[in-house]
């Protein structure tokens, strides 16, 4: 690999996060991606069978999603310090072994932090741009720009729905994700400390 594809493997560009997190199509493979589809789709088939408001669904969500993503955020960001705090011990040089090939440990480690949080961060913006134009609609003197038959409202609600909702529960089980990133982390981590370890006590052996 020359010196210049190391520079761009080395881009801190949107696309690049994405080209890392999804190397080998692993978004598309994820397992909590696929959970948060079929819950979701479970939830907008029981409610519209229900004959439940799709409005006063986005309202009670997403006031929830506001609520608990800032807290994951928050959760995601610090697992997130702890793995940058890594830069400044002796474990980083084991974890960017191989800087001339594809992706490092330590690049694949950080996009999935990188990639959740993104997410978080999106459903989060959703969820209260939404919750904006609730808040406008829900005023006394608004007079809406356009006029849509209920049957009109009801699609474009249930699509709101689906988009907010999907969001809303693939930021929550993203925290599994992270957990096993973590987890993952820890693991080499220990088993790196662990070889030193052994190293050292063979050299110390009369």
């Amino acid at each position: 690999m020359t010196n210049e594809e190391i520079k761009i493997n080395h881009s801190n560009s949107w696309p690049k996060l994405w080209q890392i997190y999804n190397k080998d199509n692993s978004a598309y493979k994820g397992l909590m991606l696929w959970i948060s589809f079929a819950l979701n789709l479970i939830i907008i088939i029981y409610s519209s069978l229900g004959k439940i408001d799709p409005y006063l669904l986005i309202e009670k969500y997403v006031g929830l999603f506001i609520e608990i993503i800032p807290s994951l955020l928050g959760f995601n960001l610090g697992a997130y310090a702890l793995l940058i705090g890594l830069a400044s011990t002796s474990f980083l040089n084991k974890m960017t072994k191989g800087i001339d090939k594809e992706y490092t440990f330590f690049q694949r480690a950080s996009s999935v932090f990188g990639f959740c949080i993104a997410i978080q961060a999106v459903s989060l913006i959703i969820s209260f741009v939404i919750r904006e134009f609730i808040e406008i609609q829900n005023t006394k003197n608004f007079i809406s720009p356009f006029t849509l038959c209920d049957g009109e409202a009801e699609k474009i609600n249930y699509v709101i729905l689906f988009i907010a909702n999907f969001f809303g529960i693939y930021s929550i089980t993203l925290v599994l994700m992270i957990i096993k990133n973590i987890f993952g982390i820890s693991q080499t981590a220990n088993f790196f400390n662990g070889l030193e370890n052994l190293k050292d006590r063979k050299t110390k052996k009369p």
